[in-house]
């Protein structure tokens, strides 16, 4: 009788060890879209399932969701079949995973908030009271956290100072009229003018082309002509008067 007794608590030793060593496990952890934000900026939370350690796979969870007040709740997300419930006045949060059972490492859910702390501050969120179920037993799970730093806003660049150099190059001093060579005027005048467009202090003397001085050549020649034939005429006069 006693070798029984003795025999069935070996059995249930060995039990116990076996047991324990195949026991469901899993591990969550808190990854945020970016460890720094500026204020009044969103970020995003992911908490992710990994390390599933069960025949069957997991398939629902209960948590406590906390972060401190740098942080301000906007909402929470199901990822991968999972379907969460809230409580914002406990705190609380309940899932089932519509899919069934998982035993794959993914995201069960995410959360969103907005940065209002002071710069340099690092507000922190945390999952704690984690359990996790396959259905048959419930699953302690470690606490998951991450902390989120809130930086000020960059400035690239900033202002320039405004306007430099303003007009570049600027006006160049007056215009500058082209170099033209001298025009003489008339045989005696040795006075150069400049020919200088839109200057009101010079006057633009104008030379007779060449059609002018032609017509000119014609009168004067006509004119010496008759001056001829008048002194022809009175000296023809004067003969015939001493002849008589």
């Amino acid at each position: 009788m006693k070798k029984i007794v003795k025999i069935s608590l070996v059995f249930m030793i060995i039990f116990g060890m076996i047991s324990n060593v195949y026991a469901a496990s899993c591990t969550i952890t808190a990854k945020p879209s970016k460890a720094e934000v500026t204020s009044n900026e969103e970020v995003v939370v992911d908490f992710v399932l990994s390390n599933i350690q069960d025949e069957k796979g997991m398939i629902t969870f209960t948590a406590k969701l906390e972060h401190d007040s740098g942080l301000t709740f906007k909402k929470i997300e199901g990822q991968n079949g999972w379907k969460p419930s809230f409580s914002q006045n406990t705190k609380l949060i309940a899932a089932e995973r519509d899919g069934g059972y998982t035993k794959s490492d993914e995201v069960v859910f995410r959360v969103t908030f907005q940065a209002n702390g002071a710069v340099n501050t690092n507000p922190k969120v945390t999952l704690t009271d984690i359990v996790f179920s396959n259905g048959n037993e419930d699953i302690d799970v470690k606490a998951a956290s991450t902390t989120i730093k809130i930086v000020e806003p960059s400035n690239p660049g900033g202002s320039q100072g405004g306007s430099q150099g303003g007009n570049p190059g600027g006006n160049q001093g007056t215009t500058q009229t082209p170099n033209t060579p001298p025009v003489i005027i008339g045989n005696n005048d040795t006075t150069t003018k400049t020919n200088t467009v839109g200057d009101p202090s010079v006057k633009n003397e104008k030379l007779p082309q060449t059609g002018e001085m032609d017509i000119l050549l014609v009168g004067v020649g006509a004119a010496l002509a008759l001056v001829v034939v008048g002194l022809f005429i009175k000296v023809k006069l004067m003969d015939n008067q001493m002849k008589h």
